[in-house]
């Protein structure tokens, strides 16, 4: 169960890593989109391609969108981009696995000074926790569909130079 951001190239080439595995698994990914951000139309489409090709009773594929809301005030705008969160468990083994970091493309992406990421083992309670909160979540995400997956591209605001420098 998680909750991507950033995803990009290396997210996709580790999911279908991943789904290529032997054995019984079922993924619940929502994919956080945002304006300007590095996931484009193709992306989607590959992810919705991939999810279709996982199928029968031992494999589960479920990826859902999520777009990060915008709040503007009266000279600004801003979003708060979640960090990428996700939770494996071993039903045989029963331990559970929760990794929580800021480098997006599933941690792939250039590690910046701000980054953090962390990989631990969540007490039972945290654990129940963490699934309930990624259930209403995951609930609130949209399905990827032939509508769902077009994104427009959108480029970052230039900016002004001599603003940056100083």
């Amino acid at each position: 169960l998680g909750g991507l951001v950033g995803v990009g190239d290396k997210t996709i080439q580790w999911l279908q890593a991943l789904v290529a595995l032997p054995g019984p698994r079922r993924i619940s990914l929502g994919v956080v989109v945002f304006p300007a951000g590095p996931t484009r139309e193709e992306h989607l489409i590959t992810l919705k391609m991939l999810q279709a090709q996982v199928t029968g009773p031992e494999q589960e594929l479920n990826l859902r969108l999520l777009p990060v809301a915008r709040a503007f005030g009266p000279d600004y705008e801003t979003m708060v981009l979640p960090p990428t969160v996700l939770q494996a468990h071993e039903s045989n083994s029963g331990k559970t696995v929760l990794c929580i970091g800021s480098v997006g493309d599933s941690g792939r992406d250039a590690v910046a000074l701000n980054s953090f990421n962390v990989v631990f083992r969540p007490d039972d309670a945290l654990r129940d926790a963490w699934r309930r909160w990624f259930q209403y979540l995951f609930a609130s995400a949209v399905p990827l569909t032939t509508e769902t997956v077009r994104i427009p591209h959108l480029a970052p605001a230039q900016g002004d130079p001599a603003a940056a420098e100083m």
